[in-house]
Parts: C-alpha cells; sequence; structure tokens
C-alpha cells in the first residue's frame, strides 16, 4: 500500500477475477424499480441486461454488469443508500429453494413459526 489505497479496491482487474455473480441484487433492484413505477427497460438496455436473463434466477448476471444495474437504479429511485433499502426489504425465505441447491443448510427454519 505505498500510495494509501489498497490495490484490492482499486484495480479493475479484481472486478474481472470474478466474472459472474447470483445477481440477487440486481434482481431485488429491478423489482424495487417496478414497485416505484420506473420503466426497467431502458435501464436493462443500458446496463447489457434482458427481462428475460432477469427472470431467471439461476442465469448468473457479470459482476461489473450487476454492479452498473445498481448504480443505474439508485440514481433513478434517487436513492443513494440502494444497498441498505434493498437489505431492508429482502426477505430471505424467498431464496430458500436456490440457497439449498447452492450447498445451504437445509435445515433453516422456513417460517417464524417454526424457528420459535
Amino acid at each position: 500500500m505505498s500510495n494509501g489505497t489498497s490495490s484490492a479496491l482499486n484495480s479493475e482487474q479484481d472486478l474481472d477475477s470474478i466474472p459472474t455473480a447470483q445477481g440477487g441484487l440486481s434482481r431485488l433492484a429491478i423489482a424495487c424499480l417496478k414497485r416505484a413505477g420506473v420503466p426497467v427497460g431502458p435501464l436493462l438496455r443500458r446496463t447489457g441486461h434482458t427481462p428475460e436473463v432477469i427472470a431467471k434466477p439461476e442465469e448468473r448476471l457479470s459482476v461489473r454488469s450487476q454492479i452498473t444495474l445498481l448504480d443505474e437504479a439508485a440514481i433513478a429511485l434517487k436513492d443513494h443508500s440502494i444497498g441498505f433499502t434493498l437489505a431492508r426489504d429482502f426477505d430471505p425465505r424467498g431464496t430458500r429453494a436456490a440457497c439449498t441447491k447452492a450447498g445451504c443448510s437445509a435445515g433453516l427454519p422456513t417460517s417464524p413459526r417454526v424457528a420459535a
């Protein structure tokens, strides 16, 4: 860290070294945009996504395109804290099937009543 900035934080190659992500944040952002009445078609075109890809939760998205989509969504929603907004509105029980397929614990509770 000779210049005071971590190379892990400022290298574009780092984003390319993790080429894809599950795209959950992008899909949450699109749902948020739709609820707010923001047209998502132009945003998807600008970020290199299609409605068909967003509609398929098993389809992976490039990390770079997901970051671009989240930036565009934050601008469209005038929400500079979009990550917190998406986390607040997120219900992890909706991803249980995908999580189980990915190898997460299959014993996660499915409702507050079961967990109590």
